[in-house]
C-alpha cells in the first residue's frame, strides 16, 4: 500500500487523521506497521498472527483517531495495542493447551521481555526508515535479515545470488543506518542495534 500523500508537517498530519483523512492513515500505517508486525511476531513467534494483530491495531487506532492531542502520542498507543493483543492471544491458547509443558512454553513474556522486544522493533523501525534510500537489492537483504530474521544462505536462495553478495550487501546496508544514525545524534541507540542484532 502506498500513501496518496506526503506530510512534512505533523501538524497537518494529525489534524487530517483527526478529521477522517485515509491518506494521513496510510502514511502512520506505513511509518509504523513493520515494527509492530516486528514486535508481535517476536512475542508470538507467529508471522500471519502478527499481521492480523498488528492490522487489528490500526482498525483501533483509527476507531479512536479523535483522542489524539499529539502525534507523538500515536506511537506508543499503537505499541500498548499490540503488546496487549498478543498477551491476550497467547493466554487464549494457553487455556486451549491440554500439555503443561507446552502450557509453559506459551506462557507470557515478562514486562522486562516486552520492553526489550518494544525498544527491539522501535530501533528496527528507524533503521528501516533509513533503509527507504537504499539501493532496491540492499533494501531487500536488510529486510530479509533484520526483519525477517533469515539467514544468509535463505536470503541468497530466495534471491538468486551468492552467499557473498548477500553478506557485503548486509554490511553495507548496516553501515549506512549507523552512519545515518551518528548523523542525528542516535549513537546509543545505534550501539544499541548492534548489540540487539549480533
Amino acid at each position: 500500500m502506498q500513501a496518496d500523500h506526503h506530510y512534512n508537517n505533523s501538524d497537518i498530519l494529525l489534524q487530517d487523521f483527526k478529521s477522517g483523512n485515509t491518506a494521513a492513515l496510510q502514511t502512520l500505517y506505513n511509518l509504523h506497521y513493520k515494527a509492530l508486525w516486528y514486535f508481535a511476531n517476536r512475542l508470538l513467534g507467529d508471522a500471519e498472527q502478527a499481521e492480523d494483530i498488528a492490522a487489528e491495531t490500526f482498525i483501533k487506532l483509527w476507531n479512536t483517531r479523535y483522542q489524539f492531542k499529539q502525534l507523538e502520542n500515536i506511537r506508543p498507543f499503537l505499541f500498548v495495542v499490540t503488546r496487549n493483543a498478543c498477551i491476550t492471544h497467547l493466554k487464549q491458547l494457553k487455556r486451549r493447551m491440554v500439555s503443561h509443558r507446552e502450557i509453559g512454553y506459551l506462557s507470557p513474556w515478562s514486562e522486562e521481555d516486552v520492553s526489550n522486544e518494544q525498544i527491539r522493533a522501535e530501533l528496527v523501525q528507524e533503521a528501516l526508515l533509513q533503509a527507504e534510500a537504499m539501493p532496491p537489492q540492499m533494501k531487500k537483504i536488510f529486510s530479509l535479515f533484520y526483519v525477517e530474521g533469515k539467514s544468509l544462505s535463505e536470503i541468497a536462495d530466495d534471491l538468486h545470488v551468492s552467499i557473498n553478495t548477500v553478506r557485503s550487501q548486509k554490511v553495507n546496508a548496516l553501515k549506512r543506518v549507523r552512519d545515518a544514525f551518528s548523523k542525528k545524534g542516535l549513537i546509543v541507540r545505534c550501539i544499541l542495534l548492534l548489540l540487539l542484532f549480533r
